[in-house]
């Protein structure tokens, strides 16, 4: 009996021993295979985190460009604010200027302004169109002196000086006697004429003052 024990024994032995050898084996895969779903997990969160912050960095760039074109508009804007009311200003002091010439100051510009449109317009017999505050100043002899002039020139065989509408009240108007022809030569026509090389003019004088403002 006693080897029949001692037979049992080993057996129980071998049974437990095999046991604990697979039960070993066991831990040893799960801890493997949690090693690497760790392994795994922490390599999706890394990629997760990176398509957000990819995500993230296309926001930022979009934004960032979006405030760089709006500040570019502004000062667009602001551009063109400044050059029209930089303009405007010029219209309104040769305005003004137009107003308070003297009365040779008004025949010297008269006559600039009629020899020049009536040398616009190919007629023989045209008439002169004043404002009455200029037709006014230049009296009848300064009228016909100015008719004279045109027609000393070799500008028109006949010249007649009217008053008429002109634009904004300052310069003068020319008109075939049939009225088929007309040049406006109003001091606000002019100026209209000239409004785009001044907004040029003004807009690189407000450029180079702040490209000068900017290398201080």
């Amino acid at each position: 009996m006693p080897q029949e024990e001692d037979a049992k024994k080993a057996l129980s032995e071998e049974i437990l021993s095999s046991a604990r050898k697979q039960a070993e084996r066991a831990v040893k895969r799960a801890e493997r295979q949690a090693a690497s779903t760790e392994k795994g997990a922490r390599q999706q969160a890394g990629e997760f985190v990176e398509q957000a912050l990819t995500v993230v960095r296309a926001r930022m760039e979009f934004e960032r460009r979006k405030s760089d074109a709006l500040t570019e508009i502004e000062a667009s804007r602001l551009l063109l604010a400044t050059r029209e009311a930089a303009v405007q200003d010029v219209f309104d002091a040769a305005l003004k200027r137009a107003e308070s010439l003297s009365d040779d100051e008004l025949a010297e510009t008269a006559s600039f302004l009629a020899e020049e449109a009536v040398g616009g317009v190919p007629s023989d017999d045209v008439i002169i169109l004043l404002p009455a505050g200029w037709l006014s100043r230049l009296g009848e002899a300064g009228a016909r002196s100015l008719a004279d002039g045109v027609v000393a020139r070799g500008l028109a065989a006949k010249a007649e000086v009217k008053g008429g509408d002109v634009p904004g009240g300052q310069g003068l108007v020319v008109v075939s006697t049939d009225g088929r022809l007309r040049y406006d030569n109003s001091l606000s026509h002019r100026l209209g004429r000239m409004r785009s090389i001044l907004r040029s003019r003004v807009a690189a004088l407000i450029l180079k003052d702040d490209a000068s403002s900017d290398g201080k």
